[in-house]
């Protein structure tokens, strides 16, 4: 079996005992595509790469949902280090900025008021960004799956996700900004 096939049996999987209400086993098998993701990059800073980010992020989102707050926590801190690397190798501002707003969404979703302080960060990033640019990268993969589990986290808490995530960065981590005040309270 090829990677990629391997990856897709992860993901239907997860998929799968996701839509049947198995949120624990669900969160565990997120957490497994994401930490085979990381692997079969090498740990490397890659689409795929950033696509296991995404994975850890559902998987916070469901243990959030079954109340299994202590592996939440401990999948965020597996996030913060795979977001230091992207910030710190990543080649562009927007690359960087995703870094901090994913380990901003992990604490925001794990009730860890840092959260604010990564946001900051990315909105700085994103502040000088070009809308072809914003365009292009709200239609990629990583993006996709890493705003699949905060929509989720708020629509639980009848909170509509920001409309136009995908092609207004800056507005969207404003946004966020100020959902921290509901949910960190």
């Amino acid at each position: 079996m090829s990677q990629g096939e391997f990856m897709h049996v992860l993901q239907s999987r997860a998929q799968t005992v996701e839509s049947d209400g198995e949120f624990t086993d669900a969160a565990a098998s997120f957490f497994a595509l994401g930490m085979y993701r990381f692997a079969s990059e090498m740990y490397r800073n890659t689409r795929t790469y950033r696509d296991g980010v995404g994975s850890l992020l559902r998987s916070i989102e469901l243990d959030d949902r079954a109340g299994n707050e202590q592996r939440a926590t401990r999948t965020a801190g597996f996030v913060r280090e795979r977001c230091r690397s992207i910030i710190s190798e990543g080649t562009c501002a927007i690359v960087r900025g995703l870094g901090c707003e994913w380990l901003a969404d992990a604490l925001l979703m794990t009730n860890n008021a840092d959260a604010r302080v990564h946001y900051q960060r990315a909105s700085n990033l994103f502040s000088r960004l070009e809308f072809e640019t914003q365009l292009h990268w709200g239609n990629r993969s990583a993006y996709e799956t890493a705003t699949r589990a905060l929509e989720r986290f708020f629509e639980r808490r009848e909170i509509d996700y920001y409309d136009s995530h995908a092609i207004d960065f800056a507005g969207r981590i404003d946004w966020k900004l100020t959902m921290c005040a509901d949910v960190l309270e």
